[in-house]
């Protein structure tokens, strides 16, 4: 068997020695991951973002690494209006793939339209208000605000059920109506809308939600080729001319008297200087060959400070970049270490496994230490008895769901590894999936000899084998 994580060979079970995950449960996570990504993109085609958020949600919580899921659950948060959970998401899928990554394109588009993000922040403000004065009986002021958060983001579903409600708490039926309608259009299975349209039409059929078009189109544009014809341009030939005979030889008899001179005269002259300047010249070309010497040196020496420098520099930089880094990962612990104080214990963990604890001072290491010692043993308590509830109540899926987020965190627990392993093997019988169903039971005879599951599992893997 191959680990699907790291491509190393397993030779014996499905338990990896090198990255230490269980290949089975392991490929049994992304692929339910991605089911559920599959179906909350089905519900995206159809308008239907409540069942994204959920079916995206769980895609997430079973595979935080699913980078795709992640993305998308960001886009319909947005899209709703649910401005700070979209950025959340988006910043948790770039911590997980710092490449290649829609998600720094979306962030980068919100950065550059500053007045667009103070404008979704106010929005929020708008919104938060508005619940302040619903609360405090004032829902006539509500009213006023909600219109301005809608106006500022008119696709802010959460603020729109809110000014339904108002409505009709003021018996203002035609304009809750109007709202109600306008957020099935844009979320057609919300469960709030739904609600109060049921409420208020029981006999009613539900609205059809509105469908989209694409328009394309294209524009091409020709541009005109201009030439420009070459000058001719023409060359006359100019016009010999003919020499007499007797200035022919005037000129030869003048040209050797000259010649004579300057041998008597001029030459010997000419040879003193010549031998004077070569001199020079080679005085002048040591004294160069010298100077270049002595710049070569001064030059070797720069090169030498220059490259040390150059070392001390990157080094520092390379110490900065390591202070930034423990710095932002310290920051990314004291985060989890608030969200776990909160009671946020899933979204504590999640922040916390994304975080590399290498070179973290001792106070930050004891926060992390903290969490995890602390949140797995309730995260893995409370996903066990969420499975175990669905599993008694035949929700089968939901069960699975919950027992593979619950074997994210059981740890060295002997027992609930050994119930996990039971059920999971039980359902995939159920769906007949006797391969996987197979392999869970086997992991659990051969893995855990001494639980109590193991007759049972036994008993059922023999069904399994022999059906």
């Amino acid at each position: 068997m191959t680990c699907p994580n790291c491509k190393k060979i397993i030779e014996d079970g499905s338990y990896c020695t090198n990255c230490k995950i269980d290949a089975i449960l392991y490929t049994a996570t992304e692929r339910m991951s991605h089911v559920l990504y599959n179906k909350g993109l089905a519900c995206t085609r159809v308008s239907d973002l409540s069942g994204a958020i959920e079916h995206l949600s769980k895609s997430v919580d079973i595979n935080k690494k699913n980078v795709v899921a992640r993305n998308l659950l960001g886009l319909v948060l947005f899209e709703t209006g649910r401005v700070g959970e979209a950025l959340g998401n988006w910043v948790i899928s770039t911590n997980q793939q710092k490449e290649n990554n829609d998600a720094l394109r979306y962030m980068a588009i919100i950065e550059k339209n500053k007045r667009g993000l103070d404008k979704l922040n106010d929005v929020a403000n708008y919104y938060n208000q508005a619940i302040i004065d619903i609360r405090e009986n004032r829902s006539d002021i509500a009213v006023i605000t909600l219109k301005k958060a809608i106006e500022g983001n008119p696709k802010f579903i959460e603020a729109m059920n809110l000014l339904s409600c108002c409505y009709l708490l003021q018996r203002e039926r035609g304009k809750a109506m109007q709202l109600i309608e306008r957020v099935l259009e844009l979320d057609a299975n919300n469960i709030t809308a739904l609600s109060y349209y049921y409420d208020l039409y029981p006999d009613k059929g539900r609205p059809m939600s509105a469908m989209l078009k694409n328009l394309k189109g294209g524009v091409t544009s020709t541009a005109p080729t201009v030439v420009t014809p070459f000058k001719k341009v023409s060359l006359n030939e100019p016009k010999q001319r003919s020499f007499h005979f007797a200035e022919i030889i005037a000129g030869v008899v003048g040209a050797v008297a000259m010649a004579g001179i300057m041998y008597v005269l001029i030459f010997p002259t000419m040879n003193q200087n010549h031998a004077l300047q070569v001199g020079n010249m080679q005085s002048q070309l040591t004294e160069v060959e010298q100077a270049n010497d002595s710049l070569r040196e001064e030059h070797e020496t720069a090169l030498a400070l220059l490259s040390d420098a150059e070392y001390r520099l990157e080094q520092m930089a390379r110490d900065r970049e390591e202070q930034a880094s423990i710095q932002d990962r310290s920051i990314q612990v004291m985060r989890a270490y608030d969200l776990f104080n909160q009671g946020s214990l899933l979204d504590a963990v999640d922040t916390l496994e994304l975080v590399d604890l290498t070179g973290l001072a001792p106070d930050i290491l004891e926060r992390a230490e903290i969490v995890i010692a602390r949140a797995y043993p309730v995260l893995r308590g409370l996903l066990f008895d969420e499975g175990m509830s669905a599993y008694r109540a035949h929700d089968f899926a939901k069960a699975r769901v919950d027992f593979l987020r619950a074997y994210r965190f059981v740890g060295d627990d002997y027992f609930l590894t050994g119930e996990i392993l039971y059920h999971l093997g039980w359902i995939y019988s159920l769906d007949i999936d006797d391969e996987q169903s197979a392999a869970y039971f086997e992991r659990l005879i051969e893995e855990f000899p001494s639980h109590g599951r193991v007759n049972a599992a036994r008993g059922r893997l023999n069904h399994v084998l022999n059906r």
